[in-house]
């Protein structure tokens, strides 16, 4: 699997990667990042999806998903959102609104390069766009359709099932989570099983761990 990055704003407004090396972070405001001329911004139709702990645990967050390419069969749309939602809370996410722009291979391609300064394809992108971290998540996940379906379809499960999975692994990023060493890479991803587990989907990453 193509590994993931995460941009988090600093209070001046630009982007920090995992590494600490800051660049640009222009966009459309706080909530949107920019690729090229292109604002991609969680400008979605369909409403955002909420999942309230009636535990009294934690909050979860807000999902607002917009597709920056077609849908696939099964959908994306009202499955990922609402899913993430619920991953959110298991997560430990104490509320926040996180924006998911799913993008095709040229826009993420840009977008790796804009704010990494690395040319290729990844699959997912998670920008913190807090100036705090204490503050409740405020953040953009972008995540490449095209990887997804070469990953699904090699692995053969749903194109969803591993949209879903860099979606919850942008989370974990958010979170604080890394895997930039084996061991915790390893952490990340046995914890992005236990959530998907949680929520019902099942295993994405372990279950087919030694084909990746």
């Amino acid at each position: 699997m193509v590994p993931s990055e995460i941009c988090r704003t600093s209070e001046s407004g630009s982007s920090v990667d995992d590494s600490g090396e800051t660049g640009d972070c222009s966009g459309d405001g706080r909530k949107s990042i920019k690729a090229g001329t292109d604002t991609l911004a969680a400008d979605s139709d369909d409403p955002p999806c909420l999942c309230v702990n009636s535990t009294g645990g934690h909050a979860g967050c807000l999902v607002n998903l917009s597709l920056r390419t077609g849908d696939v069969n099964p959908s994306i749309s009202g499955y990922v959102d609402r899913l993430l939602a619920e991953a959110s809370v298991i997560a430990g996410a104490d509320g926040g609104v996180l924006n998911v722009m799913v993008v095709d291979e040229p826009q993420m391609t840009s977008l790796h390069h804009q704010f990494k300064g690395v040319d290729g394809v990844t699959d997912v992108l998670a920008f913190d766009l807090r100036s705090s971290n204490v503050a409740p998540l405020e953040a953009d996940i972008v995540i490449c359709l095209d990887v997804a379906v070469r990953q699904a379809t090699a692995r053969g499960h749903q194109v969803r099932a591993e949209v879903l999975l860099y979606a919850v692994h942008g989370l974990l990023h958010l979170l604080g989570m890394n895997d930039g060493e084996a061991d915790e890479a390893s952490a990340m991803h046995g914890r992005e099983d236990e959530i998907l587990t949680a929520i019902g989907v099942g295993p994405v990453y372990h279950v087919e761990e030694s084909v990746r």
